[in-house]
């Protein structure tokens, strides 16, 4: 213990205090002060050749300078000296600051910063007072601006990594700033090109040294100011002087910024923080296809935009496939795979630029999709659900613009019915493949506000509204393509809604067994209108004047589609009545005879139709008078005939089902068949054609007869068994 005392005490002993501990400073300073003085004073009195040289290189002008009219201003002297007076004195103390800031940190910081922003205004304000009133140059070329920016900058930096305080390389980024400004001023020869490369460089700079700072900040600054001189060039060089010999200049420039602070922001100086320094990626993002848009739509067409859309999406690809093989990007990049989800449902959109609302809310809404199932997120899952709904009410729009043209409230836009299938095609796809989706997602995503029963029901059923609204719009288009005109609208929406309740029954079952009943009676609904319409429609002489070609091929087309709807309608009421128990069985009888009564109808009405095809085509002319005796004639005769098997066809099934109402209704449509020949056709036919149908309607009536004895003796048997 005594020989540690002893060594403390000496050690104690030759130590240098008070004033004296301060000498060392103190000469250094003086002794580099006087150095730097000499140097001055010798440059000054411009002796010797290295001053001739020297002067030289500093008063050789750049080329084309824009100086207000006089390009013949020498280098002045004393705007350098009065630059030197203010910047030896500053770099001295922030080299004092730099070796010595260890003694007092705080005193060494404030006065770093006090030099730093004196230095900046003391520049800026002999540029201004030199430039602006006589056109004198602060800075005569490039080698004083070099010299002005690498000197003192260096000196910030070491000072900044010195003390290790963010707020240095802040003043130190507005300096950089404020001379290349005054050089935009100035406007030299290649300026635009010297600024960014010398922007580009500081810029790596500043990330590379605030990386081990984690100093977010000053890399945000920099982007900041080094976007403002993109936008100046862009404004004063493309926009308002439309200088088209820049354009290389400027999508390089452009293209350079992205990638440089696409890499800054992918590091883990912003990755690994807070999710709100992500957004420095989507403002980088969005800065550099938002500057590209405004050149390229002024001078080009907005489908060149696709050309930095296609890198964007190249530059992702490649970042998302070296976060997977490598660890040069740290943590997950969510935003580079959203971003490019995004970029391309925009790609996409530009392409098809008439259906760009559902091009781009459909694909993104898909791929959303897709990647929310891959990686577990409800977020963009339900994001996704949105976007659909937005593709949703879109669909409303059209429904509602096609109804107003159908009911000729607004006339006739041939480009919105010829091309309107195909944005409800995107539509349905994009439902479709959405419902499928979350149909099959294996986690749980339904919370208080959502539910994913309720929306998959919502999506099935606007799923089955598109489906529908898709078919008629097909048919409304080619009917405007071939006809000219939307005259079979009606007919149209009422097969495409028998399509559609036919398809829902079969393949919708969940759908059509909740709503059984409400489709059974739509179903009957449309039975019934499908037999009116054929019913008004024809004969056709009484609406439109009907070429040849029209009744073998249009009117062919729609009376048989409606035809054998009708038989599919009527199969499946009947299917649905005998499968259907309840105890009120006379009002399935009921819609059993009102459905036998629209089948007497329309077998009657389809041999009409026949007959007039088989005249017409054989005839190859269509006479509206031939029509009409045609028709007159197959009242009579014919459809008495038809009457009778029809009710020998009716008598049967309700003997063999036991159905009294069918019994009873055979017996009326006798009754009806007698009045007919007895009372309306027997004094228009001749002879000979009263007598066939005396003969007919009498074998008619004992084949009747004769079945309902037959019927009765076997139940009476069964009745004795």
């Amino acid at each position: 213990m005594e020989i540690n005392k002893q060594k403390t005490n000496r050690v104690y002993k030759k130590k240098i205090r008070g004033i004296e501990s301060y000498s060392s400073i103190i000469f250094k300073t003086i002794g580099v002060t006087l150095i730097l003085l000499a140097i001055y004073y010798y440059f000054d009195t411009g002796n010797g050749n290295t001053i001739n040289n020297l002067s030289k290189i500093l008063s050789n002008k750049s080329n084309r300078v824009h100086d207000g009219g006089n390009l013949n201003l020498k280098f002045s002297w004393e705007i350098f000296n009065k630059l030197l007076a203010c910047f030896i004195p500053g770099i001295l103390g922030l080299c004092a600051s730099i070796f010595y800031h260890k003694k007092n940190k705080t005193i060494f910081y404030y006065l770093s910063v006090a030099i730093i922003i004196f230095l900046t205004l003391a520049h800026a304000t002999i540029f201004a007072n030199n430039w602006l009133p006589n056109y004198i140059f602060s800075y005569h070329n490039y080698y004083i601006v070099s010299g002005f920016i690498l000197v003192p900058i260096a000196v910030f930096i070491l000072n900044y990594l010195t003390l290790k305080r963010s707020e240095i390389l802040t003043f130190t980024t507005i300096y950089f700033y404020v001379l290349l400004f005054e050089l935009l001023i100035i406007r030299y020869s290649y300026t635009y090109t010297y600024v960014f490369c010398c922007i580009i460089i500081y810029t790596v700079i500043v990330h590379l040294i605030s990386k081990k700072q984690e100093d977010t900040y000053n890399n945000i600054v920099n982007a900041f100011f080094a976007y403002g001189f993109l936008a100046i060039f862009t404004l004063r060089q493309l926009i308002y002087n439309s200088n088209t010999n820049e354009f290389e200049l400027f999508f390089s420039s452009n293209l350079l910024y992205f990638l440089l602070f696409n890499g800054i922001s992918l590091s883990f100086l912003f990755q690994d923080k807070k999710p709100i320094y992500k957004l420095f990626y989507w403002i980088n993002l969005i800065l550099f296809l938002y500057i590209n848009a405004i050149i390229l739509n002024k001078y080009f067409t907005i489908t060149y935009n696709i050309i930095p859309i296609i890198s964007v999406i190249i530059v992702n690809g490649l970042s998302i496939y070296l976060n997977k093989k490598t660890s040069i990007l740290h943590g997950k990049i969510v935003s580079v795979e959203i971003s490019t989800l995004l970029l391309l449902s925009l790609l996409f959109t530009l392409l098809f630029q008439e259906y760009s609302f559902e091009i781009f809310f459909g694909t993104l809404a898909v791929c959303l999709i897709f990647y929310a199932k891959a990686g577990h997120n409800r977020i963009l899952l339900w994001t996704s659900a949105f976007l659909t709904f937005l593709l949703i009410l879109k669909l409303v729009y059209l429904i509602i613009g096609l109804t107003l043209i159908i009911t000729k409230v607004q006339s006739i836009n041939e480009e919105f019915i010829s091309s309107g299938f195909i944005n409800i095609g995107i539509i349905l796809l994009a439902i479709w493949i959405v419902k499928n989706s979350l149909q099959t997602t294996k986690f749980h995503v339904s919370n208080k506000w959502l539910n994913r029963e309720k929306f998959l029901n919502f999506l099935s059923t606007f799923n089955l509204v598109s489906l529908f609204v898709f078919i008629i719009w097909i048919s409304f288009s080619m009917l405007l393509y071939f006809v000219g005109d939307l005259y079979y609208s009606v007919r149209v929406f009422a097969i495409v809604s028998s399509i559609l309740v036919l398809y829902i029954s079969r393949y919708e079952k969940t759908i059509y067994e909740k709503e059984s009943i409400k489709f059974q009676y739509l179903t009957f609904l449309l039975f019934i209108i499908l037999t009116f319409i054929g019913f008004y429609e024809f004969p056709y002489t009484f609406k439109y004047d009907i070429t040849y070609d029209g009744i073998i091929s249009i009117e062919s087309l729609f009376h048989y589609a409606e035809f054998l709807l009708e038989i599919a309608l009527g199969y499946k009421i009947l299917s649905a009545i005998i499968n259907t128990k309840t105890e009120k069985s006379y009002f399935k009888d009921l819609i059993i005879v009102i459905t036998s009564l629209f089948g007497i109808i329309t077998v009657c009405k389809e041999f009409d139709f026949i007959t007039v095809l088989y005249h017409t085509i054989s005839q190859h002319t269509f006479k509206q008078n031939d029509v009409v005796s045609i028709l007159d004639y197959n009242h009579i005769i014919p459809f008495s005939i038809i009457l009778l098997v029809c009710l020998i066809i009716i008598l049967l099934i309700g003997l063999i089902e036991n159905n009294k109402f069918l019994r009873l209704f055979s017996i009326f449509v006798a009754f009806c068949v007698l009045l007919k020949v007895f009372y309306i056709e027997y004094f228009i036919l001749t002879k000979n054609d009263k007598i066939t149908i005396i003969i007919i309607t009498g074998v008619t009536f004992l084949l009747i007869s004769s079945i309902y004895s037959r019927i009765k003796q076997r139940r009476s048997k069964r009745s004795n068994i």
